[in-house]
């Protein structure tokens, strides 16, 4: 427990240090960093854990387990703009349980089509997490899938680690919290398989 903290504090130190700066140009001795957002953990979230995702224009993709409208966590976009400064948009903000998942911390995977999918720690139907995509032409949430980690059911929830994709759009990930042992989860087009 104490070394699954301590790689959880280890982690989420390593994603605020990978979201907050960017190495501009290495000097001599001392390398120079840039401030691209300083989350407030109120409407433009906070409690950053996944890494980042970058597009073929250059925006940065994550996600934040805290704040936003409801104080549940935040997918966000930080866009390069003139002068160097960089642009936040808060692309969804997670309501309350039991209406969307909640506290995302895992790093995000982008499709050929520019659609975001990822998964939440908590909320959805059981309360165990969802996945999700983010449709890139507006940027609306659906649910792809909803996490159980109750005794009747055998899937499993709380998925800490994000998703990956097969060439046919099929994701895979895995979720614990199933009576202590782990599942991988692979969730087609038309879900759970």
């Amino acid at each position: 427990m104490r070394r699954r903290r301590l790689s959880s504090r280890l982690l989420a130190a390593i994603a605020l240090v990978a979201l907050t700066v960017t190495l501009t140009k290495i000097a001599s001795a001392a390398p120079k960093y840039k401030v691209l957002h300083a989350f407030s953990g109120g409407a433009d979230g906070g409690g950053l854990w996944g890494s980042l995702l970058l597009d073929q224009q250059g925006n940065l993709y994550g996600t934040t387990s805290g704040g936003g409208a409801y104080g549940q966590g935040t997918v966000f976009e930080l866009s390069p703009g003139s002068h160097s400064r960089w642009t936040e948009t808060v692309l969804h903000s997670f309501p309350s349980f039991p209406n969307d998942g909640q506290g995302p911390t895992s790093s995000l995977i982008l499709d050929t089509t520019g659609d975001l999918f990822g998964t939440t720690l908590g909320g959805g139907d059981h309360d165990s997490g969802v996945a999700f995509e983010l449709a890139h032409d507006s940027w609306a949430e659906s649910i792809l899938y909803n996490f159980c980690a109750e005794p009747k059911c055998s899937d499993g929830g709380s998925p800490y680690a994000g998703l990956v994709s097969d060439n046919a759009g099929n994701l895979y990930g895995t979720a614990g919290r199933l009576r202590a042992v782990a599942g991988v989860r692979r969730l087609g087009r038309g879900g759970a398989s």
